[in-house]
Formats: structure tokens, sequence, C-alpha cells
């Protein structure tokens, strides 16, 4: 009867030391697959981010190119109308003087272009200069002067202005 109880005895501690390496396995088995479906989880859901991204990128690129096509002949003429306003404004610049309601003797005007559209010798053409008027021409949408313009508006109404002489054979100015 000793000999069953060790028996038995053996069988159990046999039997405990099963039912504890079958719990280790089992935790050990049950945290790998854990780590094996993350990482395929990580890397499926990667996948899926990068698809839809390249997804969302080339539907951008295609609403991009439908909104340029769309609105391209609008962008054209908008640009050839900024150049024909451009372009109507220099001819303007140039002829003004010859117009009936211009202020001063065309015969006195001298154009410059930039950054004054006009130097008007008030009654040169009579040989008798009243005054110097550097005149600027606007006109349509973007009448207003640039920071160049203002900059020389600034310098003649502070009176900074002079009249210089400059002798060539000397190299030298000559302030009167």
């Amino acid at each position: 009867m000793q000999i069953e109880n060790i028996i038995i005895l053996v069988l159990a501690v046999l039997a405990l030391g099963l039912l504890i390496k079958y719990f280790f396995l089992k935790a050990t088995l049950e945290s790998k697959a854990r780590e094996l479906f993350d990482k395929w989880s990580d890397g499926e859901l990667n996948k899926f981010k990068s698809e839809i991204k390249e997804q969302m990128l080339k539907e951008a690129a295609i609403l991009s190119q439908q909104w340029m096509q769309e609105k391209e002949r609008e962008i054209r003429k908008d640009a050839i109308d900024r150049s024909k306003d451009v372009i109507k404004g220099k001819v303007t610049e140039h002829l003004l003087p010859f117009f009936d309601d211009f202020p001063y003797n065309p015969m006195d005007a001298r154009f410059l272009g930039a950054p004054v559209d006009l130097v008007v010798f008030d009654g040169l053409s009579k040989g008798d200069v009243k005054q110097v008027i550097f005149l600027e021409i606007k006109s349509g949408k973007w009448a207003s002067l640039n920071e160049r313009e203002k900059q020389v508006k600034k310098c003649i109404e502070r009176g900074n202005v002079k009249y210089q002489i400059l002798q060539l054979n000397k190299l030298t100015a000559i302030v009167d």
C-alpha cells in the first residue's frame, strides 16, 4: 500500500508539474500570438494608411488639374486684361500731353516714364518757365503710387531737388 501511495504521490507531482508547464506554455503561446498579431496588424495598418495616402494624393492631383483646366481660361483672360491695361496706360502716358484737356502746353512736357511719367517745364515753349512740374499719370483699378514713386514724391515735396551742371571735360559736377 505504501508503494501505491508513493506512485500516486509521484503521479500527482508529475500531474501538477505538467499542469504548471501547460499553463506556462499557454501563457507564452498567447504572448507570442499577441505579439505576432500586433506586428501583423501594425503592418496592415501602415499598408492601409499608405494606400489611403497614395489614393488621396492621386485624387488631389486630379482635382488640382481639373481646377486648373477650368480656371485656365479665366486666368489667361485676367492676365490679358491686365496686360491690356498696362499697355493702355503706357500709351496714354505718351499721348496725354496731346489731349485737349491736358492742363499744360504739350510743347512744355517731356516724357520720362519712370519713376515719374512726365516733367512739365511750364512756359518753356513761350520762353518763360514759371515752374517745373513732376507729373505722374494714373488710371484704372491700380491707380496708386508704388514705393519708388512715393520716395520721389517725398523728395520733391521736401524740396530735396537741385539743378546741376556736369562739365564733361573736367568730369566734375558744378552746382549753380
